[in-house]
């Protein structure tokens, strides 16, 4: 049987260019994982929310000479502008949603149009989402990539996968503000979006 496809897609913006070269190059190399392709998805929407006083915003210049540089060194193969057309927007936020959203973003600022780009315009069987402030630490011989699609493929009612967020504590606890259960598969399944993976 075939291998699915699965694509990287890491959200970018002005607020991320004071880690981004750091945490992008780690995340890519993290996931141990052959995707299909992997790109940027820049945000070119202007702040908004907590956005705007975020220390070291620089500018849309410096954002996309830093997703050059990193094209460049192969960490990623392509960048994409969301797409704020009208046009675009009400079409996907109809089919999404059901109506039209007046906000392209949440009251914090994040994209809430870039997270429903990414997934219109992915071609792969799977795609991993990660915004640039992300970390990830895994145990060298596992891949929690792999078991999740794996899992997904097992458990036709897994709409999404995630790792966990830190450690449980030794009797199997883990700190969440979301209720959760014990799946006797061995993972953690929450009913707000994703499932946990040991």
């Amino acid at each position: 049987m075939a291998r699915s496809s699965c694509s990287l897609w890491i959200m970018v913006a002005r607020t991320d260019i004071p880690f981004m070269m750091h945490t992008l190059p780690h995340l890519v190399k993290m996931s141990n994982f052959p995707f299909e392709e992997k790109v940027l998805a820049i945000d070119t929407a202007p702040l908004s929310g907590e956005k705007i006083n975020r220390p070291g915003i620089g500018t849309m210049e410096q954002l996309r000479d830093y997703t050059k540089q990193l094209i460049e060194a192969g960490v990623v193969d392509r960048v994409v502008d969301i797409n704020y057309e009208i046009a675009y927007r009400q079409r996907v936020m109809q089919k999404h949603f059901g109506s039209p959203l007046r906000f392209t973003h949440n009251y914090k600022g994040y994209p809430i149009l870039g997270s429903i780009f990414k997934i219109e315009e992915c071609k792969s069987d799977y795609m991993l989402h990660y915004d640039s402030d992300m970390l990830l630490h895994q145990k060298a011989d596992y891949n929690w990539l792999e078991e999740g699609m794996k899992m997904m493929e097992e458990h036709s009612n897994i709409m999404s996968i995630r790792p966990l967020t830190g450690p449980p504590t030794k009797d199997g606890t883990l700190y969440q503000i979301q209720p959760y259960d014990k799946h006797p598969d061995g993972f953690y399944q929450f009913k707000f979006l994703a499932v946990g993976l040991i």
